[in-house]
Order: structure tokens, then C-alpha cells, then sequence
């Protein structure tokens, strides 16, 4: 983690002192202080600093309205709630007013530790994986495909960068959600015919049902984003990447809707059939922790 720029608020000069010895310990930088709503007011248009750790309880107000203050004139800030008293209420408006995470007085090292640990995470964590999905993505379904019988690549490779809203699909299409510190969506779409060419070699049959293809393509984007999913995790334990139950379209005239998030899409050329695949993520909230 980076120099990080705290500021404290709290009208208690011992609560003060504690926190500023653990945010100091952990590393961040304590630039400002303030015991009232008054005083955060003067300094909060200045300092902008990226953590603010707010007492529930001001002289001349409450915490739930401080925050506001925060984020009204800094909404980068994130706001670490402190409280000595843990009521349902209060946690309920705190994360209402924009605040991030709620520890309670006499506060636990470790936990505080944890909390800012999960408060900037995401930056980190979001860089990595727009470094490394894409690889993931490819490599899955590449080593997929050479597990079915012959050499299933034959020539054309393309990888392509874009926000891409919408495709004209081959015939058949399949999403499935991806779940985890980040969010995306994995998309493969193929031809009719490309997908009963897969299905049979895969089942080693002359022939297939619609059902056992359907079943196939389902079984197909379960493994290719499964496995990407694994790789992606192992560079980064903190993404928690996983797959939510695919879906699929068919039809004559079906469009793929993409939506508008930065993706990269791969075009492959088979022995069985052309192969499109497109994968995004997008930045998640940090959320309450």
C-alpha cells in the first residue's frame, strides 16, 4: 500500500491518540485533525485526504453528517466509521450517508488493519486483473479446445482492444456473469454448425440432439470461464473470481448486446467452425465492509 493521507475526526483527544498511533503504524500518513463539524468545514476543502476515520458522535452533530460533509467536498475520500456503540441504526445510516466500513471503541488492531486493507484493495486489485483477464481468457479456451480430439486451431488469431456495444451473432450465443471484487461478463457466440461439429467430437458421436448441444456449449463456457476464473485468482487470491450459471440464445437474427465497458474480443479459426469470444470487467464498488 501507498503513503496514504488520513484524517482524523473525533472530539476525544485519547481516541485521537490511539488512532493516529495504529494509522501511523500501518503506514498512512495522519495529516489533519478535527473535533467538530465546524473544524472538518475549514479543512476538508485543502486536505482531501484519501481515509478519513469519523467518531459516531461530534460536538456540534453527529458523524452521519460529518460524512456527508466529507463527500460533498472530497468523493474520493472513503470514511471509516468509529464508534464505541455498535447499534443496527447507527451502522445502517453511516452506510447511508457514504461511509465504508464501521469499526466499534476500544478498537482492535487487526481489525482496523483489515478494514484499510479492504478499503484500498480495489485500485490494486482492479489493476491486476485489467493486466492479466484477457491472457486468462485466452489461455483457457485455447488449452480447452486442444483437449478435444485433433488440432483444433488452424489459422486465423485475432485479439482486439474496443468498447464494443453491440455484434451481429453467428447463430448461437452464451453469457455467463463473472463474479468476484470486480465484475464482468464472458461472451462466446458460434455458428449452428460450428457448435454441432464441437458437440459431436466432444461426445464422440455421429450425431447430436439439440439438448446435447445446448448442453455442450453450456459445459464449454462453465470450463473456459471456470479456468480462467482459477488462473486469474491464483495471481490474486483477494479477486475471488467466479462463474455464475451461463445462459444461452440462438437465432436467425440475434444481436449480442455487449453493453459499454471496455472489453477485448478474441476471433478464432477452427477446424470445427469460427469462434468468437469477448470478455470485460469493470471497476466495482467498494461497497460497505
Amino acid at each position: 500500500m501507498g503513503r496514504l493521507k488520513a484524517m482524523i475526526v473525533d472530539d476525544s483527544s485519547f481516541s485521537t491518540t490511539i488512532i493516529k498511533m495504529m494509522l501511523e503504524k500501518k503506514g498512512l500518513e495522519v495529516v489533519s485533525e478535527a473535533k467538530s463539524i465546524a473544524e472538518l468545514k475549514e479543512k476538508i476543502l485543502t486536505i482531501k485526504p484519501d481515509l478519513v476515520t469519523m467518531d459516531m458522535t461530534l460536538t456540534d452533530g453527529d458523524g452521519i453528517e460529518a460524512t456527508k460533509v466529507v463527500l460533498e467536498n472530497s468523493q474520493n475520500t472513503k470514511v471509516l466509521a468509529v464508534s464505541a456503540m455498535k447499534d443496527n441504526e447507527i451502522i445502517k445510516k453511516a452506510r447511508e450517508a457514504g461511509a465504508k466500513a464501521y469499526v466499534q471503541k476500544p478498537i482492535d488492531e487487526e481489525e482496523f488493519f483489515s478494514a484499510i486493507d479492504r478499503l484500498f484493495a480495489g485500485e490494486e486489485l482492479y489493476k491486476i486483473l485489467s493486466e492479466h483477464y484477457f491472457g486468462a481468457f485466452k489461455e483457457a479456451i485455447l488449452g480447452y479446445l486442444k483437449i478435444l480430439k485433433g488440432n483444433s486451431l488452424i489459422g486465423k488469431e485475432e485479439s482486439v482492444d474496443s468498447i464494443m456495444v453491440s455484434k451481429k451473432s453467428s447463430g448461437v450465443s452464451l453469457s455467463i456473469g463473472i463474479i468476484g471484487r470486480h465484475c464482468g461478463r464472458l461472451i462466446l457466440d458460434i455458428s449452428g454448425e460450428t457448435l454441432k461439429s464441437l458437440t459431436k467430437n466432444a461426445l464422440g458421436k455421429d450425431d447430436v440432439s439439440n439438448e446435447e448441444m445446448v448442453a455442450f456449449f453450456n459445459e464449454f463456457g462453465n470450463i473456459v470461464g471456470g479456468n480462467a476464473c482459477s488462473l486469474i485468482n491464483n495471481i490474486n487470491r483477494g479477486l475471488g473470481l467466479r462463474v455464475s450459471p451461463p445462459t444461452v440464445f440462438h437465432g436467425k437474427d440475434l444481436t449480442i448486446s455487449i453493453g459499454e465497458i471496455k472489453s477485448t474480443s478474441l476471433e478464432l479459426s477452427t477446424e470445427y467452425g469460427d469462434i468468437f469470444m469477448n470478455i470485460g470487467f469493470q471497476r466495482g464498488d467498494d461497497g460497505w465492509m
